[in-house]
C-alpha cells in the first residue's frame, strides 16, 4: 500500500512538472505576447485551423495564464466573437484586456494582428463561454 501511494505521488509530481514545463516553454499564446511586446512582430496569429465564422469580428486579448492562483505569464491570442460584441464584453468573458483587431475578417486578409481570418478561440457572449480548439 505504501509503495502504491509513493508511486501515485511520484506520478502526480511528474505530471505537474511536465505541465509547468509546457506552460513555461511551449505556450504559443505566451510566445505571441513576448514577440509582440518585444517589437519583433505585430502578428499574433497567421495560421491555424479555426477561422472566423460569417458575422464574426476578431479581437486580440491579453490574458493571464495561470496554474491555480499563480500567474505564470501573459498570453496574447486572437478570439472570434459576433460582430456586434464589444471589446469590453469579450474582456469580461475572458478576464483579460481585449481590443478589436478586424471587424470583417476574411480568409485572404493579410492585415491586422490576426491574419487570414484566424482565431484560436470562439467566444459566445450569449452564454458567456469560450471554446478553445
Amino acid at each position: 500500500m505504501f509503495r502504491s501511494a509513493i508511486a501515485g505521488a511520484a506520478s502526480l509530481l511528474l505530471w505537474a512538472a511536465a505541465e509547468f514545463a509546457a506552460i513555461t516553454f511551449i505556450c504559443p499564446e505566451g510566445e505571441a505576447w513576448a514577440r509582440v511586446r518585444s517589437g519583433a512582430s505585430t502578428v499574433v496569429m497567421d495560421r491555424g485551423e479555426q477561422i472566423a465564422r460569417p458575422g464574426d469580428a476578431i479581437f486580440t486579448c491579453e490574458t493571464p495564464h495561470t496554474i491555480g492562483p499563480f500567474v505564470m505569464h501573459r498570453d496574447l491570442a486572437c478570439y472570434c466573437a459576433p460582430r456586434d460584441t464589444s471589446p469590453a464584453q469579450v474582456s469580461e468573458i475572458l478576464g483579460g484586456l481585449c481590443t478589436l483587431d478586424t471587424l470583417q475578417p476574411a480568409p485572404d486578409d493579410a492585415g491586422g494582428a490576426c491574419q487570414y481570418g484566424r482565431c484560436s478561440t470562439l467566444v459566445d457572449p450569449s452564454t458567456a463561454r469560450f471554446d478553445r480548439n
